[in-house]
C-alpha cells in the first residue's frame, strides 16, 4: 500500500531502470548501497551484477517483501530511516567505498543528497534521480535562474551530469512533475575543508540569502569581510565585479572569496 508520507513513486519502466544501472558501470568486486528500493525495479537488476548489495528502505511492508524476494542472493535488506543511520553502519557492511543508487523520494531528496556529499568516500559514483527542478538547481551554471548556494555546496563536493529525462509515466503512481536522473563522482577532496565547511555553508547563506541585492550589500553582514569598499576590492580580487550579486560567481569565486575573510 502506498504511503504518501514516504513520497512514493514507484519506478515502473523498465528502459529507464536498466539505464540507470548501466550508468553506475557496475564491475564484479562492486558493492553498492540502494537507498528506498521500494518494489525493487533497480534492486532486480543489481542483484546480479554487485558483489553486495545493501538495500535501506523505510517502509516496513516494502522491507519485509524485498527480504523474502532476494532471500536467496547476496541482498541485505536494511530497515531504517536512511537520514538517521550512522554511516559506520554502511561501511560495516559494505566496506569503504561502493557505489550508491537510488530513485530519490521527492519530499527527502535533497537532504539525502547533501548528506551524501558530506560522507560518501573520494570518488564515489553516484547515480540519483531526483524531481526535474531540483536536479536542475544542483547542476545549474552561475549566472542561471536555478542556480543558488545548493549549486555551489555540490560543486564543492563533486562533479555532475544529467542522463536523462523521466516521464511521470515511468512511476506508479505518476508524479505531477518530470524527474532527472544525475550521475556524480565525488571529488578526490572537497574544495573546502572539513574544518572549514560549516562557516563556509553559512557565508553563502549570506551571500544568497537576498538574492536581488549586491554581494557587496549582504557580506557587510561578516565583520570579517570589512567595509563595503573592502568587499568591492576582495570581490575584484576574485575576479568578480563589485557589483555581482551572488548568483554571477562560480563555484570556484566562492571559495576564494570565502579565503579572503
Amino acid at each position: 500500500m502506498l504511503k504518501k508520507s514516504l513520497g512514493q513513486h514507484f519506478l515502473i519502466r523498465h528502459r529507464v531502470a536498466e539505464r540507470i544501472v548501466q550508468a553506475l558501470e557496475l564491475q564484479a568486486q562492486d558493492s553498492v548501497l540502494e537507498i528506498g528500493p521500494g518494489e525493487g525495479a533497480l534492486t532486480r537488476l543489481l542483484a546480479g551484477r554487485a558483489a553486495s548489495l545493501l538495500l535501506v528502505e523505510k517502509d516496513r511492508e516494502l522491507a519485509a517483501a524485498l527480504r523474502e524476494t532476494f532471500r536467496s542472493q547476496a541482498v541485505e535488506v536494511l530497515e531504517a530511516d536512511f537520514l538517521t543511520l550512522a554511516w559506520s553502519e554502511l561501511s560495516a557492511r559494505l566496506g569503504p567505498r561502493f557505489k550508491i543508487v537510488s530513485n530519490l523520494p521527492y519530499n527527502v531528496g535533497t537532504a539525502i543528497f547533501t548528506h551524501l556529499l558530506r560522507h560518501a568516500a573520494p570518488e564515489t559514483c553516484m547515480v540519483l534521480m531526483f524531481q526535474k527542478e531540483v536536479g536542475e538547481r544542483l547542476l545549474a551554471m552561475p549566472g542561471t535562474k536555478a542556480y543558488g548556494s545548493l549549486s555551489v555546496f555540490t560543486r564543492i563536493w563533486a562533479e555532475g551530469r544529467a542522463l536523462g529525462v523521466v516521464p511521470p509515466q515511468a512511476f506508479r503512481p505518476p508524479p505531477k512533475v518530470e524527474s532527472l536522473v544525475v550521475k556524480f563522482q565525488t571529488r578526490p577532496q572537497a574544495w573546502i575543508s572539513a574544518g572549514e565547511m560549516a562557516a563556509f555553508e553559512a557565508f553563502l547563506r549570506l551571500g544568497f540569502g537576498q538574492r536581488r541585492k549586491m554581494l557587496r550589500h549582504n557580506l557587510r553582514a561578516d565583520p570579517q569581510m570589512g567595509k563595503t569598499v573592502e568587499i568591492e576590492a576582495k570581490l575584484e580580487a576574485v575576479g568578480a565585479s563589485p557589483q555581482a550579486r551572488a548568483e554571477e560567481l562560480s563555484a570556484e569565486q566562492w571559495v576564494q572569496l570565502f579565503h579572503k575573510k
